[in-house]
């Protein structure tokens, strides 16, 4: 999933993840625009997922590094696959009713 802002319009695209100089030049690596209105807010909640989690994400320093994510004092543990889950869980029993 990628995400540009685009100067305050976001555009939304999907695909390989594998954009390795190997893959680049020996395969067909593809991508493409995302127009759904309702298939960019899903994309946009699970970025959202992922900024909030403070539990298992590791970010990389200026100078190369990384620091692994904390939860502030007392705030509860947000762990994005928990999240991304439970999603799917309420989703599925939506369909079922």
């Amino acid at each position: 999933m990628y995400r540009f802002e685009n100067g305050g319009t976001p555009e939304y695209f999907i695909g390989s993840a594998d954009w390795m100089r190997r893959n680049l030049d020996k395969r067909v690596e593809v991508i493409v625009p995302v127009v759904d209105p309702s298939v960019q807010q899903t994309l946009e909640e699970i970025l959202h997922a992922y900024r909030n989690d403070n539990a298992s994400v590791w970010e990389c320093q200026s100078d190369g590094s990384y620091v692994r994510r904390t939860p502030p004092e007392g705030a509860p543990h947000l762990v994005v696959q928990e999240e991304l889950m439970r999603r799917t869980e309420a989703s599925l029993l939506r369909a079922q009713s």
